[in-house]
């Protein structure tokens, strides 16, 4: 088994219905998500239409996720689409 990412709306943070960290939405496995482009981003549940990863914050999400499981702070680098986050 690999590892895990998960991702939470963070509106609902501390509402007293949900924990610290708001609403689960959707968990994938990081090998899941490396294995996959994400040109139009992610969409975390059809469902419910503002829970998606548009495509620049996706780029941004999976450097800092690539760069966690390394061990190292991120590994998001400048590019044509203005810098990093």
């Amino acid at each position: 088994m690999g590892t895990l990412v998960e991702f939470y709306d963070g509106k609902y943070a501390d509402a007293g219905t949900f924990g610290p960290l708001g609403q689960f939405v959707s968990r994938y496995y990081i090998s899941t998500l490396n294995k996959h482009p994400h040109p139009h981003g992610l969409c975390l549940d059809g469902g419910v239409a503002v829970w998606r990863i548009g495509p620049d914050a996706m780029r941004v999400a999976m450097a800092l996720i690539n760069g966690a499981e390394r061990g190292s702070d991120s590994d998001i680098s400048d590019s044509s689409e203005g810098g990093a986050a």
